[in-house]
């Protein structure tokens, strides 16, 4: 997942403050980075801190629990794609 997705998410979906999405995607990314996988793993760092660490930014976000922050959907489907669009570039 691209880092400029996750702000978006952030900021738009989560609607987080600027101040609030910084802060939290700098512990997120310290989560996700910190441990890296073995040499002969795919890949350099598990998916499954990722999901951890969304999980959490979500729950936090949304005051929701873990259950609830899994079922999240990050896409809003009753708006048309082309309205987020708008919104992120206004």
């Amino acid at each position: 997942m691209c880092s400029n997705r996750l702000i978006v998410i952030m900021l738009f979906r989560l609607q987080m403050s600027i101040d609030e999405a910084i802060d939290s995607y700098a512990i997120l990314a310290k989560h996700i980075f910190s441990k890296r996988k073995l040499f002969f793993q795919n890949g350099q760092f598990k998916a499954s801190r990722l999901e951890e660490a969304l999980v959490t930014t979500i729950q936090k976000a949304l005051n929701v629990n873990e259950v609830r922050a899994r079922s999240v959907r990050m896409l809003d489907e009753e708006r048309p794609r082309w309205c987020v669009i708008i919104t992120f570039l206004l």
